[in-house]
């Protein structure tokens, strides 16, 4: 009789053992899952708003009117020789329209006029951070494919080994873009107005400071909605696939009618609400 108690309690406490140990795996794999959503989207967030101000400057009136012009908190300028932009912040840093602090510079150089189809240009950042945080690219390039279905300008944008080194000592984000920009201009105007928007599709790939490697994707028929008038992207869902788990985190954003700083992540049936305009998360 007592060896059959002592055969039950092992087993009960094997079975609780085995329980623990699930959900405590289940509940990392969904800290994984959230750690990795946040990154992607903070990271689409950050590159969509750079271009946005690089965006502007190629239909800004007075930059290419004077050579000079204040967009999103830059001084930006216009080399027509060198066909070049400068995009410049103080060393000390500016806010830049979005809720974000931008410091020092980036610069794009094209093959050809900025607007011109199958215009090649190739950005360099100069001492630059987001946030506090150091970025710097190895190699990021936009040809302008021209009005491929008629009427609207499509781009196709590539960032290789984008790194944001934490300002607080905490690590860094390593991820490289692969993405379509598809952009709607307002017809009343040639230039910006806050009614340009842009449908982008594509790869984001990358690894956080908790060496969470995932890969993220936007279907061309959810693209993700960026609008001038919004400092938050839009629509989706991207699709984030990570590492050693079966379970794909499904990144929802806001109504296209909305504008709305928050983001849901749904992780096998489950709901996860987060700010879009915030620092990575970690």
């Amino acid at each position: 009789m007592k060896t059959r108690y002592i055969i039950i309690i092992v087993v009960l406490f094997s079975v609780i053992w085995a329980s623990c140990n699930k959900k405590q795996n289940t509940w990392f794999n969904y800290n994984d899952g959230i750690n990795a959503s946040q990154n992607f989207v903070a990271g689409e967030q950050m590159m969509v708003l750079l271009m946005n101000t690089y965006f502007k400057s190629i239909t800004d009136s007075a930059l290419f009117a004077t050579g000079k012009s204040k967009i999103d908190g830059a001084d930006v300028y216009y080399d027509d020789t060198l066909k070049r932009i400068l995009i410049e912040y103080p060393e000390w840093g500016n806010e830049d329209g979005y809720g974000h602090w931008r410091e020092n510079s980036y610069e794009a150089t094209s093959t050809a006029g900025f607007n011109d189809p199958d215009a090649r240009v190739t950005f360099v950042f100069h001492n630059f951070s987001f946030d506090k945080d150091t970025l710097t690219v190895s190699n990021m390039t936009l040809l302008n494919r021209g009005k491929v279905d008629g009427v609207n300008d499509q781009y196709n944008f590539v960032a290789k080994q984008i790194n944001l080194d934490y300002s607080d000592a905490t690590g860094s984000f390593l991820f490289d873009m692969d993405q379509t920009f598809l952009r709607y201009k307002d017809p009343s105007s040639l230039y910006h107005t806050s009614n340009d928007s842009f449908a982008i599709w594509g790869t984001l790939n990358g690894k956080t400071s908790r060496d969470i490697v995932f890969t993220g994707k936007i279907e061309t028929d959810s693209a993700v909605l960026n609008q001038f008038l919004c400092s938050f992207l839009k629509k989706g869902p991207a699709i984030i696939n990570i590492q050693y788990f079966k379970y794909p985190s499904f990144v929802y954003f806001p109504d296209p009618d909305t504008c709305t700083n928050r983001f849901i992540a749904v992780i096998n049936g489950n709901f996860f609400p987060y700010p879009i305009n915030t620092r990575l998360g970690k």
